[in-house]
């Protein structure tokens, strides 16, 4: 096509995107329009006519939600993104995104929806868009994958359990390679390593209880992970290890032992204090058994007292710590009021201050 030609579609293509935004309800034959305008215009061989297509119909279904739970639509709009997911880093990105704003317009509850039906052929490309490229298309990949498993019920345990495969091996194959000294200030690594573990915790927050019958060989390999790169990785490692100790309950009171001198260690660092007071809370909510002894609950509590007297902490960050003295508070019971008076008059001060 001449440089005019492309010029003149690019051009409609933004007028129609603009246009689209005045519709309503009562516009359904001209919202169709605009919809079939935007799927045909994904797949021109302009990449600047296939990204504003592909911005114009995340705008649309945004304010149209049913487009996509037509499964014609739905069907069609996928063919074409699919189509345009190998063609470079930026087309890829705008692809992951547009399906992200898909998946967000499906109720979690639905097990007839088509994000359960086609879950694994969704996750599957997903994670190769997440490996293909190296700027900004991964964290578009990993991000549609975060709304894939926060749109899709965790009945679906086969499925689950197939992506779970896949990201495990990934996750393994990345360990082993960590040797290799290159890898250590790579940022690819860094980006697959974040994304995937980050999967990790949102799949064991969906899928609750079931994780139990892999949880020592997932707890062995996060565990392997929290050193690595100087503990880069402790922000997406102790949340999923946290998961697991909601999930498995007093099963998880094993690992607790060789844990809790790294986790003392990561709240001497502001970086790291919101996820290993978050992990506290988890493993108190986690029915111990047996029981934590009193030595060991007056060091934690001690250790996040200290923590406290911190003035540079993040308001997110003290409230975490709050948090996880209050859960330690609601397990011993009675045996907390040596020091639970000073714990809320700390409270009682910071909610002033917040207030102020």
């Amino acid at each position: 096509a001449s440089s005019e030609d492309w010029r003149i579609r690019y051009t409609a293509a933004l007028l129609l995107n603009g246009a689209s935004q005045d519709l309503n309800l009562d516009d359904l034959k001209n919202i169709l329009v605009a919809f079939d305008f935007f799927v045909n215009a994904i797949v021109d061989d302009v990449p600047r006519i296939s990204d504003v297509a592909m911005w114009s119909l995340g705008r649309l279904i945004k304010n149209f939600p049913f487009l996509v739970m037509d499964q014609d639509l739905f069907g069609r709009l996928c063919e074409s993104v699919v189509g345009r997911m190998d063609v470079s880093d930026a087309l890829t990105g705008r692809a992951c995104w547009l399906l992200s704003i898909c998946f967000s317009q499906f109720s979690k509850d639905d097990e007839e929806s088509p994000l359960v039906s086609n879950f694994e052929k969704f996750s599957e490309l997903l994670l190769e868009c997440a490996d293909k490229f190296d700027d900004t298309a991964p964290d578009a990949a990993f991000g549609a994958l975060d709304k894939l498993l926060e749109h899709t019920p965790g009945t679906i345990a086969e499925q689950y359990n197939k992506l779970f495969e896949l990201i495990t091996a990934k996750l393994q194959y990345l360990i082993a390679q960590y040797q290799n000294e290159l890898i250590e200030n790579n940022d690819k690594y860094t980006q697959q390593m974040i994304g995937l573990l980050s999967l990790v915790h949102h799949i064991i927050m969906n899928v609750g209880p079931m994780i139990s019958n892999i949880s020592d060989q997932l707890m062995e390999m996060l565990n392997e992970a929290l050193d690595f790169q100087n503990g880069n990785f402790v922000c997406e490692i102790l949340p999923a290890m946290g998961g697991i100790a909601r999930a498995i309950q007093s099963d998880f009171t094993k690992f607790i032992p060789t844990l809790m001198e790294k986790v003392f260690t990561y709240l001497e660092s502001e970086e790291t204090i919101l996820s290993a007071a978050s992990f506290i809370s988890d493993i108190f909510n986690s029915s111990p058994d047996p029981p934590f002894p009193d030595d060991f609950i007056e060091r934690i509590v001690g250790v996040l007292s200290e923590v406290l007297n911190n003035d540079n902490l993040k308001p997110q960050t003290r409230i975490s710590v709050f948090s996880a003295i209050a859960n330690i508070a609601f397990y011993i019971g009675d045996k907390c009021e040596s020091w639970i008076g000073d714990y809320l008059d700390s409270l009682e001060a910071e909610a002033k201050s917040m207030l102020s």
